[in-house]
């Protein structure tokens, strides 16, 4: 599911005093869509599995980690998402995985 950034610049400004550069609390949990964690940009130059695993998770979370006890890193689940998410969640689906549908 895409997500227009535009809000936070809107909060920001109308309320600014709610924005600090650093966290004034030590949180109990931290919760990571790793969807959104999957769909980030790959560098330019080729890289292994564990580059990829280390980069897009294990440097991310272990700073959560220096921080707080508990990071949950989290995944959808396509049998179980909400019928409101399903076209979002079809886009994502390998085109393979896709009925294939002809046209006479």
């Amino acid at each position: 599911m895409t997500i227009d950034s535009t809000w936070l610049q809107a909060f920001k400004e109308d309320v600014p005093c709610a924005f600090t550069p650093t966290v004034p609390f030590k949180a109990a949990a931290v919760f990571v869509d790793g969807q959104i964690k999957l769909m980030q940009s790959c560098p330019r130059e080729p890289q292994t599995w564990d580059q990829f695993i280390h980069r897009q998770f294990a440097r991310h979370l272990a700073r959560h980690l220096e921080r707080c006890d508990t990071v949950v890193l989290a995944f959808d689940n396509y049998a179980e998402v909400p019928r409101a998410k399903s076209m979002t969640q079809v886009a994502r689906l390998p085109r393979q995985s896709l009925v294939q549908i002809t046209c006479l």
